[in-house]
């Protein structure tokens, strides 16, 4: 999830946590950050950055706006399969939350999401 905010942040986490029970179980490598992800490769960059266990970090920004953030996660897979069960996590009470804590509709903030990558090359 990318960080916009303190307080988009928080309704963000929210809704990420009440998605849980619908998430796909390979989602788990994603939320610990690739650090558990079997990775039976090589690390190619320094001290072993990038190899298993000790991925590689860096952020990429983005300017979103508020339609463009929600877009996100009404697309995302787990409020997807959540909905076809007839739960809707993304209603009218969450939507309200997260127009709060935007501040005015129009605002523009820029995202800031991490990437977490594994490098590596097959032992000779």
């Amino acid at each position: 999830m990318g960080s916009v905010s303190p307080a988009v942040d928080a309704v963000g986490y929210a809704v990420y946590e009440s998605a849980r029970p619908y998430w796909n179980p390979g989602i788990g490598y994603l939320w610990e950050v690739y650090r558990t992800l079997p990775f039976p490769f090589e690390a190619v960059l320094e001290n072993g950055k990038g190899g298993e266990g000790n991925p590689m970090e860096t952020i990429l920004e983005r300017e979103i706006s508020l339609e463009a953030y929600l877009g996100r996660f009404k697309s995302s897979s787990a409020l997807t399969a959540a909905r076809e069960k007839g739960v809707e996590l993304l209603n009218e009470s969450v939507l309200r939350k997260f127009r709060e804590a935007w501040g005015h509709e129009s605002k523009i903030y820029t995202c800031k999401y991490p990437i977490y990558m594994l490098a590596g090359r097959v032992a000779i």
